[in-house]
């Protein structure tokens, strides 16, 4: 069943994180004061932001910061480059010659220079959220209490080279729903007897994250 509450909850707190995110692209930006905003637990944020926007907060502030260089590159041609990293928030040029190169497939000053034309997708820059209702997976789950602390454990079939694609679906398929919220402790995973391993590589694991209750902001 869709908890659209915890849904919408979750959803809110993610767009919150991205609206910092934009607004202070040219300024440091640090995990623990991301998820500060989004009022989520800093051992989980980074989870919990890749399974609702497809990529890591690193990732998405890089991509952001070049896009944005990206334009101001093209609407004010008379600022040198390294000026128009600094604003982005590039700690360093040569930060910002890679990262705009892998972006873009050519240097900045060749950009510049009009010798790229980025589609309208680059130019908005935008990035929506996958938390949506859809086809809902079936979880063999159960909850328990470990020294006081609320731990949901997901019982799964998988190589351990998937387990974090695994846990990643939790994040995205099941948190939202589930009117609950990662606790202060970090996730864990414990591999059963090895001589269950079949010849795909395939073991029975039980992957633990700690929970507590959704706060409704």
């Amino acid at each position: 069943m869709i908890n659209f509450a915890s849904r919408a909850e979750y959803r809110s707190r993610i767009e919150q994180v991205a609206v910092y995110i934009n607004d202070h692209l040219g300024e440091l930006l640090d995990m623990e004061t991301l998820a500060s905003v989004g009022n989520f637990s800093r051992l989980h944020f980074s989870r919990i932001f890749q399974a609702a926007m497809n990529e890591t907060p690193l990732a998405y502030i890089e991509r952001l910061r070049v896009e944005r260089a990206a334009r101001t590159l093209m609407t004010s041609q008379e600022l040198p480059v390294t000026d128009v990293a600094t604003a982005c928030g590039f700690p360093s040029t040569s930060n910002f010659t890679n990262a705009f190169k892998n972006h873009y497939g050519v240097s900045a000053s060749e950009y510049s220079k009009g010798r790229y034309l980025e589609s309208l997708a680059d130019s908005c820059g935008v990035q929506a959220s996958t938390m949506a209702s859809g086809e809902k997976a079936v979880w063999n789950v159960s909850m328990c209490e470990i020294d006081g602390q609320t731990w949901a454990v997901f019982h799964m079939e998988c190589r351990a080279d998937q387990v974090e694609t695994q846990t990643l679906s939790i994040y995205r398929d099941w948190l939202p729903d589930s009117g609950l919220q990662p606790g202060d402790s970090p996730s864990y995973e414990i591999y059963l007897q090895k001589h269950d391993i079949n010849s795909d590589g395939v073991q029975e694991v039980d992957i633990h994250i700690p929970v507590k209750p959704l706060s409704f902001e």
